[in-house]
């Protein structure tokens, strides 16, 4: 029996010290300021430098893409943006080999190039994450190497390296062997700690020059900025903070194996979000600061400064919501920085970095062109803080907006108001998503509408809204049942608010013929309805009901799914006319929490049997592209 217990004694004793070795190790892998002591066993440095010979090797036709923001990750975020570009400069230097930076937010989806040409930065502004990008681009190069630790995106990039149709594609243009690898960020942080005090083969050290001015902000600018603004900003992003985590959470099956965790994580995420937006206004500060705006710019930046110099003493963990303000700081940093140096452009492009910086710039400049063609009458426009009005006797003007969530004073900041015109539609999920019923909320976007310029103001219900609501401040109509309705005995509008198939079969049988505007909250089936995940959410049953009608809407307009922004061309009905279908949602995708577009205006010609002369769909973030000249 003593036997026994000495031996467990000893057995305790053993596994408390390796317990302690275990944290130490992994204490010492994680921290930043003991980096460059970290323990590589003799397979990691062989392995390491096998990488690295296989690189220069591989120099001229070598792309080498960094997940910026997970090395940072690894590191614990200790390392700020500035550093982690200085130092890796160095070790570009050192080896002589390029490197591209892929960084997540940022205001603008561009490219720039650094010091000696030989290094790239990318941002995926408010659209794509640098996951996005490097599973893109990762066949640019015939050889590529991604320092990253998501396993994730590693799957992505082997799978488009090693497509079958991208092997096809260059088999008769590349004999040679093609290949991919991934560096761990520990192992690349290892090394770059290393070469920071090393010399060039001409004994010379490396200086590091002045790639970017550290202080942006003027000393006589640098006036004390109002607490509550910080304050207001910091409550955001530890809402949001939460909001992520939970919807994280919500995302794993493990978490989601019960019923009763189920309920939790989604009452959890349901309360954030209503947080969130009872804000108001103040919900959309990280937007209105990290988005370039002609008249605030200069406040942004002072804000933007004190943020970071904020972040640098700060002990708590950095968030989403700190990391897109940081990276809009870095970002308007490096635009001061190039905006005096040459750019590489397709006739100076000679290394690979700037030949993928060009390729980068030229992309994006031919999405913007294809989203901003124009197709027949349509057209976009970047802003729409002017007089838009074009009513006359012949013009009927419709402004639509959808899925405002709470957040629709973000449509119509600095008090303006939506574009001028006869009608507002909203159609549907206008109330704080939340289950029941919050008075406030409801008051605040009847003062909102109030405060719109449109005669008529028509209201659908949504799948998040209550199914009875008065607005007496704007006089909106509340349209919660289908119904038909004839504007100034010219315009013909078919409303469809969420419902369920019974009331939508019982009332589409009292229509007498379909309207010239068809406007529901749901979409058609397989038509602008793709989630996130992949599925299509239209309804078939009202995609079905239109198809045999005798005559096809000239435009259904929809929201719902948030990811379906945009419009198609689509024949519907027995005479297969032609039918403008728009998604107009301006929430964000998934889970609202803030606002991505702006409101679509229609035009209708009553001259021309009220057909369509011109639509504009309004994107709140397409003004970053004027703004981002003059930073």
């Amino acid at each position: 029996m003593q036997l026994l217990q000495l031996l467990s004694a000893v057995l305790y004793t053993l596994l408390a010290q390796s317990r302690t070795k275990i944290r130490q190790r992994n204490k010492s892998l994680t921290s930043p300021a003991t980096v460059s002591s970290v323990s590589v066993n003799k397979y990691q440095r062989n392995q390491l430098q096998r990488q690295l010979q296989w690189m220069k090797q591989n120099a001229d036709k070598l792309c080498l893409f960094m997940d910026f923001e997970n090395v940072r990750g690894k590191s614990k975020f200790e390392l700020s943006h500035l550093q982690l570009l200085q130092q890796t400069w160095k070790w570009t230097q050192y080896h002589k080999l390029p490197m591209i930076f892929i960084v997540d937010h940022g205001s603008i989806a561009k490219g720039y190039c650094l010091g000696n040409q030989n290094l790239g930065i990318v941002f995926g502004g408010q659209r794509l994450k640098a996951d996005d990008i490097i599973a893109r681009d990762v066949t640019y190069g015939n050889n590529v190497l991604v320092i990253t630790a998501d396993r994730e995106l590693m799957s992505r990039c082997r799978t488009a390296f090693y497509s079958r149709e991208d092997r096809e594609d260059r088999e008769e243009e590349e004999e040679e062997e093609r290949e991919i690898q991934f560096m761990h960020p520990l192992t690349f942080i290892n090394n770059l700690e290393m070469v920071q005090h090393k010399k060039l083969d001409n004994n010379e050290s490396i200086e590091l020059p002045t790639l970017l001015e550290e202080d942006s902000v003027k000393k006589e600018d640098e006036n004390e900025l109002n607490n509550d603004l910080l304050k207001n900003i910091k409550d955001e992003i530890q809402i949001r903070g939460a909001m992520y985590s939970t919807e994280a959470l919500m995302k794993q099956k493990k978490q989601m194996n019960t019923p009763k965790k189920r309920r939790k994580l989604q009452k959890r995420a349901r309360m954030l979000v209503e947080k969130l937006a009872m804000k108001g206004g103040m919900a959309n500060g990280i937007h209105q600061l990290t988005t370039p705006s002609l008249n605030n710019l200069q406040f942004q930046n002072k804000v933007l400064y004190e943020w970071e110099q904020l972040r640098r003493n700060a002990t708590s963990p950095e968030l989403t919501g700190d990391r897109m303000m940081l990276a809009e700081y870095f970002r308007r940093q490096i635009e001061r920085k190039v905006s005096t140096d040459e750019q590489p452009s397709s006739s100076t492009a000679t290394g690979i970095v700037q030949e993928y910086i060009q390729y980068i710039n030229e992309f994006q400049t031919k999405t913007k062109s294809l989203t901003s063609a124009s197709s027949g009458s349509s057209s976009f426009i970047s802003k729409y803080d002017q007089d838009l009005s074009l009513t006359n006797r012949t013009t009927l003007r419709l402004v639509i907006v959808s899925d405002t969530h709470g957040y629709e004073e973000a449509l119509t900041p600095n008090g303006n108001t939506l574009p001028n015109g006869d009608v507002l539609l909203h159609l549907g999920d206008f109330a704080i998503d939340a289950k029941r019923k919050k008075k406030k909320g409801l008051e605040r976007f009847d003062e909102w509408l109030q405060d719109q310029p449109h005669g008529y103001k028509i209201v659908l219900k949504g799948n998040h809204d209550p199914f009875s609501v008065r607005f007496p401040k704007s006089q909106a109509i509340y349209v919660n049942r289908p119904q038909c309705m004839v504007l100034e005995n010219i315009l013909s509008l078919t409303l469809i608010p969420y419902c369920s198939d019974r009331i939508l079969h019982s009332s589409w049988r009292k229509f007498a013929a379909m309207g010239d505007i068809l406007a529901s909250h749901v979409p058609p089936h397989n038509v602008l309805d793709t989630c996130y995940n992949g599925k299509h959410a239209g309804c078939p049953i009202l995609k079905k009901k239109v198809e045999t009608s005798l005559t096809s809407p000239k435009v259904w307009l929809c929201g719902h799914i948030h990811e379906g922004f945009g419009f198609e061309q689509r024949h519907f009905g027995i005479d297969q006319k032609a039918t403008l279908v728009m998604n107009v949602a301006n929430a964000n995708t998934g889970r609202a929490n803030s606002l991505q577009h702006g409101p679509t205006i229609v035009d209708i010609d009553t001259k021309n049997n009220n057909e369509v002369s011109s639509y504009m769909q309004c994107d709140l973030q397409a003004q970053e592209q004027e703004a981002a000249s003059i930073v």
